[in-house]
């Protein structure tokens, strides 16, 4: 199989960030597979795929005469620091935490507290 020049700057990214060429090329055919399947039309797109978003994406998809398309932001759950319990903090600062901060509390002299969601 061919891939192309957008193929195997994936397949650079994803080396360069992980360090694992098997690792990037299961993505490069994953991504592959799901693009192919992908309709150029859904009935509901449900943007978000946490606790509510996939019950309402399930809920769409029990009727089978529509079609549903849910999408999540973030890359490949398939890390260590993502797979693995112990290893969570290694979220923090790194492309998995969107930096989001409260405003800034006058009872905590001005500080800003860091909201880390999980966005894998």
């Amino acid at each position: 199989m061919r891939t192309s020049n957008s193929d195997q700057h994936l397949n650079q990214e994803i080396s360069l960030r992980t360090g694992d060429t098997e690792f990037a090329e299961r993505v490069r055919l994953n991504q592959q597979k799901l693009t192919a399947a992908l309709k150029p039309h859904y009935d509901f797109i449900v943007c978000g795929s946490g606790s509510s978003g996939s019950v309402v994406a399930r809920r769409l998809a029990e009727n089978p005469d529509v079609s549903v398309l849910l999408i999540e932001a973030g890359g490949s759950d398939d890390v260590p620091s993502v797979t693995q319990a112990d290893h969570w903090f290694l979220n923090l600062g790194s492309e998995r935490d969107w930096n989001f901060r409260a405003q800034p509390n006058p009872r905590l002299n001005g500080r800003s507290i860091p909201m880390n969601p999980a966005s894998t």
